[in-house]
């Protein structure tokens, strides 16, 4: 049961500051445009990463999808740690020399 609550808190933490984003981005905030600018997608990239801000919190919210709106899943995760841990061992060995 303690377990439970924690995770909602988490869940509802990550949606709430998912969802402010949301009103600069949607309203056109000036720093918002100004970022979107400087990356060269403005007004495209600034609602279309709002919309899938949106989705991301819904699905964090609903129990059966919460793995669908969370970047990645543990065993990703531990993909990704294997992978960067043999690269960074090549990278130690400097293997593009050896050619």
């Amino acid at each position: 049961m303690k377990n439970t609550k924690l995770i909602w808190i988490v869940k509802l933490i990550a949606v709430i500051i998912l969802v402010q984003t949301l009103y600069f981005k949607f309203t056109g905030a000036e720093e918002s445009i100004y970022i979107f600018t400087k990356l060269g997608i403005e007004p495209y990239g600034r609602i279309g990463s709002g919309v899938v801000e949106l989705v991301a919190s819904i699905l964090i919210l609903i129990p059966r999808t919460t793995l669908l709106g969370t970047p990645r899943n543990r065993h990703n995760d531990r993909r990704n740690l294997i992978s960067f841990i043999s690269f960074r061992n090549c990278s130690k060995k400097r293997w593009w020399n050896t050619f």
